[in-house]
């Protein structure tokens, strides 16, 4: 089983996703990252974040939950960051694009399945 981190990125009722256009056609989530065998969770997360959108997090642990992509189990490691001020988003050559979602328009979008059983715990 492999362990990936994934942080929930909030500003006032928004939240971040990502457009990826290269797994699975163009699907949106939220910055994460598989886990190196030198790091805990929460240095993985904060690398990814800042590699995929240049914003620097200290964000807090929410929960470890199991989900599963194409017949594949992860562990995902579940962390959330709020924002008083936007932060500015450059993305990385791995995204395609970004946006600011609420929970109801973030359910329109063309989520993984694992994103989408992770919008309950969007606070």
């Amino acid at each position: 089983m492999e362990d990936i981190a994934t942080c929930i990125i909030k500003h006032k009722n928004k939240y971040l996703f990502l457009l990826n256009g290269e797994i699975k056609g163009d699907f949106w989530g939220n910055p994460s990252g598989h886990i190196e065998e030198d790091e805990i969770p929460l240095e993985t997360v904060k690398r990814e974040v800042f590699e995929e959108t240049s914003i620097t997090v200290e964000p807090k642990y929410l929960k470890e939950m199991k989900v599963t992509e194409d017949g594949k189990i992860y562990k995902k490691h579940l962390f959330f960051q709020e924002f008083n001020k936007r932060p500015n988003v450059v993305l990385s050559n791995e995204h395609n694009g970004f946006g600011w979602f609420t929970i109801e328009g973030a359910k329109k979008l063309n989520l993984l399945d694992s994103v989408r059983k992770s919008l309950t715990y969007f606070k």
